[in-house]
């Protein structure tokens, strides 16, 4: 497949994020509300803040971690009349929103003057059905960034049936990243993993405060790769081989990882494009899982949390009840493993969660 057929224009951006950054001030959407879930990544919420708007988080379907139409009607309710301009809606994981269900959404989005950006960073080539992941977003925005779909290292890219001459000057009009802000964003990286591998900590909340204003050119700026566009052009006019490559060893983790109570398979459809692989642990197991693998270097990673508490929003009401449940209940239980892998890999990661239960069985 060819993701720029599935709209008449493109451009090429820096990263994922820029575009969104861009396509919100191209279309004059400021001091308003944008709806998005409350487990995507950070990246994709500090636009929305550098350009004058406010995030309306939302919650997501417990078991795919994507929004629903029910869970995008009851967001939209509660946004102040006529406050409401834009949403991000992902398909998370490389696991397509079904048709009818993203259907519903752009019929929301179309009712209440909503722009929706159809966010497919890690989901490039997903479908379900004859929809294809890209195809329903009066924008639809890919990465081609670390782990995604197609990985060079860096880039995004928008796809739009509108006029792009807009959105074209407002990416010009950005400062090129600088070699601070790669190196800003690596510490930044960093410094997330630390806070939320020690949540008994109190200082996030003033730490994230304290950052916002300083890494705007991280998130938001121009690529100062003049190739990156053919690059990015050459690397999607045909990535088939890497969209089966991930589908067959999503299939091996799937064989190879024994379901039981305390490990399950995230579910992949036919269509879908798995980012990472993922499963589910209970709870009460999943830290002793996480400390075990990490203890024996395999890549184990837990996005995506709930993002809500970099942005000044805890998470929980007054009674500790998690504001968002569905996102509450995969991020006490999701972990992803790393694709492509390679088969020696995969079966040395599915060793190791054997071993964690025979350990757990024998100091049980």
């Amino acid at each position: 497949m060819n993701i720029f057929e599935l709209k008449k224009n493109s451009l090429t951006t820096g990263r994922a994020a820029t575009a969104i950054s861009i396509i919100l001030s191209s279309n004059g959407i400021r001091g308003k509300k944008v709806i998005v879930p409350a487990n995507l990544c950070y990246a994709a919420i500090y636009p929305v803040i550098y350009t004058g708007n406010t995030p309306l988080f939302c919650d997501v379907d417990p078991l795919t971690g994507n929004i629903t139409d029910k869970i995008f009607e009851k967001a939209v309710s509660e946004a102040p009349e006529g406050m409401a301009a834009a949403a991000v809606i992902p398909h998370m994981y490389g696991k397509c929103i079904p048709r009818d269900v993203i259907s519903k959404i752009r019929n929301i989005c179309d009712r209440e003057n909503i722009l929706m950006i159809e966010d497919c960073a890690s989901a490039l080539g997903a479908s379900n059905g004859d929809y294809t992941a890209g195809s329903s977003g009066d924008y639809s925005v890919f990465s081609f960034g670390y782990s995604k779909t197609v990985d060079i290292g860096k880039g995004g890219l928008i796809l739009t049936d509108r006029d792009i001459n807009d959105l074209k000057e407002e990416y010009l009009s950005l400062p090129q990243q600088s070699e601070e802000d790669r190196k800003n964003e690596a510490f930044f990286s960093k410094l997330y993993r630390l806070i939320r591998n020690n949540p008994d900590q109190t200082l996030d909340s003033n730490i994230w405060a304290g950052i916002e204003g300083k890494v705007r050119t991280v998130f938001v700026s121009r690529s100062e790769d003049k190739d990156l566009e053919e690059k990015i052009y050459k690397a999607c006019k045909d990535p088939d081989d890497l969209i089966t490559r991930r589908r067959e060893e999503a299939k091996l983790y799937q064989k190879l990882i024994r379901s039981d109570g305390d490990i399950t398979h995230y579910v992949y459809d036919e269509g879908d494009v798995p980012w990472r692989y993922s499963i589910f642990t209970s709870p009460g197991q999943r830290r002793g899982i996480i400390d075990h693998l990490l203890s024996r270097n395999i890549p184990v990673s837990d996005w995506y949390p709930c993002v809500t508490p970099i942005f000044g929003i805890k998470g929980t009401d007054p009674n500790g009840d998690p504001l968002f449940p569905g996102v509450s209940y995969m991020e006490e239980r999701i972990l992803n493993f790393p694709l492509p892998a390679g088969e020696e890999e995969i079966r040395r990661i599915a060793e190791a969660l054997d071993l964690y239960r025979r350990d757990d069985r024998n100091n049980g």
